[in-house]
Formats: structure tokens, C-alpha cells, sequence
């Protein structure tokens, strides 16, 4: 089967609205509408921590979205982690 793709999108002339920086009431938006009950991520906080401590992790939140979208930052650093295995004395 053949598809024409040009007569299948429509032509948008204006996309400039995807370049603009995410408000916080876009951000607030997504994190209420994540689903609570979702496994742990791998930094081991899941979507209830996150919805809760909303407040208290606000400004951090914002500033890595911000950040992020200034292309400041580097994805490596967000996706590893160092494990350190910490001897206990007794």
C-alpha cells in the first residue's frame, strides 16, 4: 500500500508556540495528572512523592525544567548514578 504523505498532514505554518519555555501552570498540570500508583523510578521516588512534595521540591523542579529547556544541561548526569557501599560499624 502507497501513501502520499503530503496529502496526508496538513501544511502548519505557524510552530513557534513549541519553542516557548513551560509555564509552571503547564508543569503543575502534568504532574497532577500523573498516575499515583505507578511503580518507583529509578531514583526510587514515584508519582505520589513527587505530587505530594510538590511544595517543598517546587523551585529545584522548575529549575531543572528551565534548565533543560535552555539545553544547559547534560541528560548523562540525570541518567547515572554512583552506588557507594558505605561500611557500618558496630
Amino acid at each position: 500500500m502507497h501513501f502520499n504523505l503530503t496529502d496526508l498532514l496538513l501544511p502548519l505554518d505557524d510552530l513557534s508556540c513549541l519553542e516557548e519555555p513551560f509555564s509552571t501552570e503547564e508543569i503543575k498540570g502534568v504532574i497532577q495528572n500523573l498516575p499515583s500508583e505507578k511503580s518507583p523510578g529509578p531514583d526510587g521516588f514515584n508519582n505520589e512523592f513527587i505530587k505530594k512534595c510538590l511544595t517543598i521540591i517546587s523551585n529545584d523542579f522548575y529549575n531543572l525544567i528551565s534548565v533543560f529547556h535552555q539545553g544547559a544541561i547534560c541528560l548523562q548526569s540525570l541518567n547515572g548514578s554512583l552506588i557507594t557501599l558505605v561500611p557500618k560499624r558496630m
